[in-house]
């Protein structure tokens, strides 16, 4: 069964198999969401070259995984597109955020570990990333033989968090999805 965690950390020093990073549409080019500064800062100048080389856009459900190569702790780097944001507004909607972490849930198969480090500042926008995760790694196998290739899923998933901090009715450690909601444990 698969642990949910909320955390703040950052996401360039957090040990997991892979790291989730969101990507916005602009109209100067794709551009990193908010709470990755660090991801930025590891790549330096290179990281926009790179984007442009793999054809990245931000658009709604793009994802391009990337090999880190030792720049930061994780050994895999997930850029999911999230779109353009809503007039008068630099974040994405809890909506968005749901659909693109279920888009990424789709992407990492094989991960044992995964950080989310989608922009997630307010209770609804952890609730969305989180329930986003779980709906995207939803499987109906009741007619299907289990084979030994089928993929699984990873035995821990961190949602990171600036918010996580915060001494909130919603910033406990640990989440459990049993019956398909998120309850603090």
């Amino acid at each position: 069964m698969t642990s949910y965690s909320l955390r703040n950390a950052s996401p360039a020093k957090t040990r997991a198999d892979a790291v989730v990073v969101g990507l916005l549409q602009t109209k100067d080019g794709p551009s990193l969401a908010d709470g990755v500064d660090d991801i930025a800062a590891a790549y330096g100048r290179s990281l926009r070259p790179l984007l442009s080389t793999l054809g990245a856009t931000g658009k709604f459900g793009e994802v391009i995984k990337v090999p880190t190569a030792g720049r930061i702790r994780s050994p895999l780097l997930v850029f999911v597109g999230l779109g353009k944001t809503e007039p008068g507004t630099d974040e994405p909607s809890p909506v968005v955020l749901r659909r693109a972490s279920g888009v990424a849930s789709r992407s990492i198969p094989n991960a044992s570990s995964v950080s989310l480090a989608l922009p997630a500042t307010t209770a609804e926008q952890v609730r969305a990333v989180t329930e986003g995760w779980i709906l995207g790694s939803y499987r109906f196998t009741t007619y299907k033989k289990e084979t030994a290739s089928e993929s699984s899923d990873p035995g821990s998933v961190s949602v990171l968090s600036s918010g996580a901090s915060v001494k909130d009715s919603w910033s406990s450690s640990r989440w459990t999805g049993a019956g398909g909601g998120l309850s603090p444990s």
